[in-house]
C-alpha cells in the first residue's frame, strides 16, 4: 500500500493504509502542495526502504503484529503492482500513484453509537455529554475537513495513473469534496477507475444532482451500504437510520443496478451487543426483498468495549459462536457472506484470550463514567430504551464491574 496509494483520515492525517496507524512523523495531507511530493516525502520513502529490508515498521503492526485478516486479500488484489518493475526507484520515490482511500471529512447526518465526533459532525452535540468530556463542545469544530484545498492538490498526471478510489467518511453522499473529486476525472479517465463508496444511503441526491447517474460512468463502482438491521433494532444502533428511507433508496439502487451493470450492491452489516441475534432476521429480509444474501457482508465492532461481542460473558459468546457455525450451513452457497461469517467466529473465539481481554480492560481508564452511565446518556439523548432493543448489554454492565473488581483484586 505505501508504493501506490494514499490514505487520508478526516482530520488530514496519513497512514500508510486504513488499518495502519499514522506515520511516526506525524505527516498531514495540508503539509504538501502536491500529491507527487506527498506520495514522495521522507516518511513514505523512510516506510518503503524498510518494507524492502526486511524490517518491519510499527506504522504496520496491524499486520506484522495483530496479523490482520486483510492482509493476503489485499496482497492478492495489488499483486498486479507489486510485480511491475517500476514500483519503486532506487531511492525509493513512487512515479504514480495507483489507489486512494480517502476520508475527506467527518461530515456525516448520522451518529452512530460505535462512532465518535471524529468521523461524524452529528455527534459533535453529543460527544461532551455521553462521554462526560467537559468544554469538548466549546473547544473542538463540529466539522473536520481533511484539507478545503486538497482535491487541487492532484495533477493531471496523478488522475493518469489511479485505477481505484475508496471513499469513506462521515458520509460521502453529502460531501462536496466527493463530487470535485470525482468531476476531476473525465469520461476517458473514469472509464479506468473502480470506485467504491461506504454510505449510509441515506440520500441518492445531492444539491439536485443525481448521484447515481455521475457515478455510472466509472468502470465499476461499488457500493457498500452500511445497514445494522431494520427498524427499532437498525434505529438504534445507527441514530440518524430510517428504516424507510434506507429501504426506498436501497430498491431505487438495486433497480438501478440493473441498467447500469457496473453497479455492484452490498450490505455492510456491523454485528454489535445490540444486534448479535438480529443477524438471521436481517439477512433473511434483505434476501426476500432486496439482493442475494451474498451481497451481505458482516464485520465486527471492536470498540468501545461495551458494543464488542467479545466482552460478553464465555457461555453467551459459546452461544453466539454455536448461531452463528450454524449459518455457515445454512448460507453455505453464499461465499463471500460466508468468509465474512467465518472472520466473525474467530474474532468470537479469539476474545476469549486473556491478551483481548486485557485489550477491553485497557479501556477502562479511559472512562469517565462506569458502561451504564453512557448508555444511559445515549438513551437520554435519543429517546430510545436499550432494555427494550438492547438487553444484552446488560450483561456487558455486569462483566465490567466484575472485571474491574477482579483487576483490583489483583
Amino acid at each position: 500500500m505505501p508504493f501506490g496509494s494514499v490514505y487520508v483520515a478526516p482530520d488530514g492525517n496519513l497512514c500508510p493504509c486504513c488499518i495502519g496507524t499514522p506515520f511516526k512523523e506525524k505527516i498531514n495531507w495540508k503539509d504538501f502542495s502536491s500529491i507527487d511530493e506527498l506520495i514522495n516525502s521522507k516518511p513514505y520513502r523512510r516506510i518503503r526502504k524498510e518494507l524492502i529490508e526486511g524490517i518491519e515498521p510499527s506504522e504496520c503492526d496491524a499486520c506484522f503484529v495483530n496479523k490482520n485478516v486483510h492482509r493476503q486479500g489485499s496482497n492478492r488484489e495489488f499483486e498486479k503492482h507489486i510485480l511491475e518493475d517500476d514500483l519503486y526507484n532506487d531511492d525509493f520515490t513512487v512515479n504514480k500513484v495507483t489507489y486512494l482511500d480517502l476520508r475527506l471529512s467527518n461530515l456525516c447526518n448520522f451518529a452512530c453509537r460505535m462512532c465518535y465526533h471524529g468521523l461524524s459532525s452529528t455527534w459533535h452535540e453529543y460527544w461532551e455529554y455521553i462521554n462526560g468530556i467537559k468544554g469538548y463542545t466549546k473547544n473542538n469544530p463540529k466539522f473536520i475537513i481533511a484539507d478545503k484545498n486538497g482535491i487541487k492538490k492532484f495533477s493531471e498526471g496523478n488522475i493518469d495513473t489511479i485505477t481505484k478510489i475508496y471513499l469513506a467518511g462521515g458520509e460521502p453522499f453529502i460531501n462536496p469534496q466527493t463530487f470535485e473529486l470525482l468531476d476531476k476525472f473525465n469520461d476517458s479517465q473514469a472509464s479506468n477507475i473502480t470506485v467504491l463508496i461506504n454510505t449510509n444511503l441515506s440520500t441518492l441526491k445531492y444539491k439536485g444532482i443525481d448521484i447515481l447517474n455521475k457515478l455510472s460512468r466509472f468502470k465499476f463502482v461499488y457500493f457498500a451500504c452500511s445497514c445494522d438491521g431494520i427498524n427499532e433494532v437498525g434505529e438504534f444502533q445507527r441514530p440518524g437510520f430510517n428504516t424507510n428511507k434506507f429501504l426506498k433508496n436501497l430498491k431505487e439502487l438495486v433497480r438501478r443496478s440493473k441498467a447500469h451493470t457496473n453497479f455492484r450492491v452490498e450490505i455492510d452489516y456491523t454485528v454489535s451487543t445490540i444486534n448479535v441475534f438480529h443477524t438471521k432476521e436481517f439477512i433473511d429480509f434483505i434476501h426476500n426483498n432486496y439482493l442475494n444474501r451474498d451481497n451481505i457482508r458482516l464485520h465486527s465492532v471492536v470498540e468501545p468495549f461495551y458494543f464488542a461481542t467479545g466482552f460478553l460473558e464465555d457461555n453467551l459468546k459459546y452461544k453466539i459462536i454455536d448461531l452463528y457455525k450454524g449459518f455457515l450451513e445454512e448460507y453455505s452457497d453464499c461465499g463471500k457472506l460466508i468468509g465474512s461469517i467465518k472472520v466473525f467466529i474467530k474474532g468470537v473465539e479469539d476474545s476469549f484470550s486473556p491478551e483481548v481481554q486485557t485489550k477491553y480492560q485497557n479501556e477502562f481508564k479511559f472512562l469517565r463514567h462506569p458502561p451504564e452511565e453512557t448508555i444511559r446518556r445515549f438513551d437520554e439523548v435519543h429517546k430510545t430504551d436499550y432494555k427494550k432493543v438492547a438487553p444484552l448489554l446488560d450483561n456487558v454492565i455486569k462483566q465490567y464491574h466484575k472485571k474491574r473488581k477482579n483487576s483490583y483484586n489483583i
